[in-house]
């Protein structure tokens, strides 16, 4: 699968400037990049540093839940076959993830998906907390669809916030923020299991992370609609 990505890469290529000044948004809410921003540029705009922010904190509570699946499931009453199956499933739903959230980002914009996939996080890492049997199934599987979601929205809003042309390498920094919360939210989850003995307040604050992603997304989105303005007041 690694040579077949590597293959298909090849052949994808950005539509150019020229493919976007003749075809401009017509949503008049959406923001129209008047330039594409180097990795450089970028990185001095804060917005590019909250994108970041949202990234590490959004991720937090499925790189806790990861390595615990099978063994939290069977401690939860699933049975060794049926934990295994739960933890083979969460790739089926984080594929539709996916798919069905980036047609929904279509319909209602990409700041209003996130939302949504926000507050699913959070409500699947609050139940995993304490749910057992069949409900735990549907908690990891809630939140392995909004572990995939973000794929479908973030690369889109990286490139309304900061322009196509570089879009590559300004979402290939981004994605350290992904890596990184591997790290820190492993640990984390390590830590407070050894501290309390128990994986309630691991999932929580995996419910407190997602919430932070909406307060950071609500920001990029403020900073954006306040470019906006003033970009109209100019014109005006």
């Amino acid at each position: 699968s690694f040579v077949m990505a590597i293959v298909a890469c090849i052949f994808i290529k950005l539509p150019s400037q020229e493919f976007f000044r003749a075809h401009p948004f017509k949503d008049p809410g959406k923001v129209q990049i008047r330039e594409s921003l180097n990795l450089g540029k970028a990185m001095k705009i804060k917005s590019f540093w909250i994108f970041f922010m949202c990234l590490f904190m959004y991720n937090g509570a499925w790189n806790m839940l990861t390595p615990l699946i099978k063994g939290l499931g069977i401690e939860r009453g699933l049975s060794e076959a049926t934990a295994i199956v739960c933890l083979s499933m969460t790739g089926i739903a984080n594929a539709l993830g996916r798919i069905c959230m980036s047609s929904l980002s279509d319909r209602i914009g990409r700041y209003n998906t996130m939302y949504i996939l926000c507050m699913i996080t959070s409500v699947s890492s609050i139940a995993l907390s304490a749910v057992t049997g069949n409900i735990y199934f549907a908690a990891v599987m809630g939140l392995a669809f909004a572990y995939g979601g973000p794929a479908a929205v973030y690369p889109a809003l990286c490139t309304d916030l900061f322009g196509p042309k570089y879009s590559g390498r300004n979402y290939g920094f981004l994605m350290l923020g992904l890596g990184l919360s591997s790290i820190v939210f492993n640990a984390l989850s390590n830590a407070l299991y050894a501290a309390s003995g128990s994986y309630m307040i691991t999932f929580t604050v995996g419910m407190a992370s997602a919430l932070v992603t909406i307060v950071l997304i609500k920001l990029i989105h403020y900073r954006v609609v306040h470019v906006r303005n003033a970009q109209l007041s100019q014109m005006a």
